[in-house]
């Protein structure tokens, strides 16, 4: 079963942090995965500008990996291939240009300090003088995507009990129903693995489609408010406004690349900053 087993069975990327220190390499590192299929874990500079920068196109995500995470993401940036990919990236550039990103750097700031300010309260509110660091991200990253995705504040900062938040936390749980998912995915397309009456697999799937109602609402109000001139001031510079404004995307692609942002975006970012 090769590594299989040992990489479900720990935390993730636990196998692989091992391995950087345990194992002689020069930025690759060769395991087995599932039936002793081969895989490759990337950890030089060189290698992952290869993969990400220089050759990304002859990089393509595994098929399992597709099937999983599509059931939730969609066909966003994330998981678009070849020239899809390209143009999607293409058309979201400009929200992502330097100058468009500065923009957002007051917010980030006001962000981190409102995170700040409540964590010191909880601090001096408890005898043990502890957090749950990992929840304060969660919620303060959900509550700076939202701002650049959707110029909306959900208050997850000060809301934990927030509907957004809660589904996250749902989405986002890894428990070992998750992992066995993960296992048909090997096996067998999603809508016969959706069939199967697991409880996980049900949540996952309403908090999915929670969040969607929640990114079309935003997107409708979004297209009105640019058919009837409604914008005041400077022109909006968050991902969805500048996407609209392109005219690429239809309103399902839209609703695809705010799943990915928004889930996608914050587990990475959240991941990266515990």
């Amino acid at each position: 079963m090769g590594h299989f087993f040992s990489i479900i069975r720990e935390p993730q990327g636990q196998p692989m942090r091992r391995w950087i220190n345990e194992i002689e390499h020069e930025g690759i590192i060769r395991y087995l995965d599932f039936f002793n299929k081969e895989r490759i874990a990337v950890f030089g500079s060189e290698a992952l500008t290869d993969v990400l920068v220089t050759k990304p196109y002859d990089f393509v995500k595994p098929i399992q990996i597709a099937r999983g995470i599509g059931n939730v993401l969609g066909a966003g940036l994330f998981l678009s291939e070849g020239d899809e990919h390209k143009r999607q990236r293409k058309n979201l550039l400009p929200a992502f240009a330097s100058r468009n990103i500065r923009t957002f750097q007051p917010m980030f700031w006001s962000k981190a300090k409102e995170m700040v300010h409540h964590i010191r309260k909880q601090i001096e509110s408890t005898e043990e003088g502890q957090v749950d660091f990992e929840d304060w991200i969660n919620r303060t990253t959900l509550d700076i995507i939202g701002l650049a995705t959707l110029d909306h504040d959900f208050e997850s900062v000060t809301n934990p009990s927030g509907v957004l938040i809660k589904t996250y936390r749902r989405i986002l749980s890894a428990n070992r129903w998750s992992q066995v998912l993960g296992f048909l995915n090997f096996f067998m397309p999603p809508w016969v693995w959706r069939l199967i009456p697991i409880q996980h697999t049900s949540e996952i799937l309403q908090a999915s489609n929670i969040i969607r109602a929640i990114c079309r609402r935003f997107i409708q109000a979004s297209v009105n408010a640019n058919k009837d001139g409604h914008h005041e001031g400077a022109p909006k510079r968050d991902i969805l406004s500048s996407a609209i404004a392109t005219g690429a995307f239809s309103t399902e692609a839209l609703l695809d690349q705010l799943m990915t942002f928004l889930v996608a975006g914050h587990e990475t970012t959240t991941a990266a900053m515990s």
